[in-house]
């Protein structure tokens, strides 16, 4: 059975229509992924230092799995938070903008009002950056213009692109495979083979095939294999872009640049 639901009008003076075939669909799965807006809060950097949590391993990646692991429980919800508050915020808005501006209609607004309503809009455009922000993170898109990139049309490319993205059907071994939990199988199985323990080649170089001036010296040697510093990593993590893909672990370059 189709049933067809007509939603609410807004901006327009047609009623959208929103089509039901009931038809299953796939569970939605969250990922943290940390929004490069989220620092744009007031306080936002200063919270997430006092969550930092103190040292518990001696090597650096085992307690970045540690640290990551909290830092994403704590900001995911502080996150998830502001966003439904920013939202809540901006409905407000543009609500106290739409009356102020059908009074503006009838009446002389008072200098007191319209430096409200200026403040307003001074309020919606830090909103409406930060929507821009998380957009273009979503997206992916470099072309779009700046001031363009909150528009519907950057939606729908953004929204399509996801969805490109999407793995519905694979076929194996001449069978397709269209179920959500056998496709998970089959790419869990098919990378762990691919990226899996690789057998070790049995070559071996000569111990006299350089000659000796074609040989690096011992201080050279030091100077190559010695520890990357501080300064070298900061130095680098700084020089990345901003607005690419994070790592496994949700975090972007936004945050490493920032803490």
């Amino acid at each position: 059975m189709v049933i067809v639901l007509t939603a609410p009008r807004v901006g327009s003076d047609h009623n959208p229509l929103t089509i039901d075939s009931g038809s299953r669909q796939n569970p939605q799965h969250y990922f943290f992924r940390f929004n490069s807006h989220w620092l744009n809060q007031g306080g936002f950097a200063d919270w997430v230092r006092g969550k930092w949590p103190d040292r518990y391993k001696h090597d650096p990646l085992d307690h970045w799995h540690i640290v990551s692991g909290k830092l994403r429980r704590a900001i995911k919800g502080r996150g998830q938070n502001f966003d439904t508050q920013q939202k809540k915020v901006k409905h407000d808005i543009l609500s106290k903008i739409g009356w102020l501006d059908e009074q503006s209609k009838v009446r002389n607004l008072s200098t007191a009002e319209w430096e409200e309503r200026y403040g307003l809009d001074r309020d919606l455009q830090h909103i409406l950056r930060d929507e821009e922000l998380q957009w273009q993170r979503r997206g992916g898109e470099k072309w779009i213009l700046e001031g363009d990139s909150n528009s519907k049309y950057f939606h729908k490319c953004a929204n399509g692109r996801k969805r490109k993205m999407q793995v519905s059907m694979l076929e194996v071994e001449g069978q397709e495979v269209i179920d959500p939990t056998c496709l998970k199988n089959h790419i869990t199985s098919y990378y762990k083979h691919l990226f899996g323990k690789a057998t070790t080649a049995d070559m071996h170089l000569e111990l006299d095939m350089w000659l000796a001036d074609q040989q690096i010296l011992p201080s050279e040697k030091e100077f190559l294999t010695r520890e990357f510093t501080l300064e070298e990593i900061d130095h680098t993590i700084r020089e990345m872009k901003n607005n690419i893909a994070p790592g496994p672990d949700g975090f972007s370059v936004e945050f490493f640049k920032a803490f």
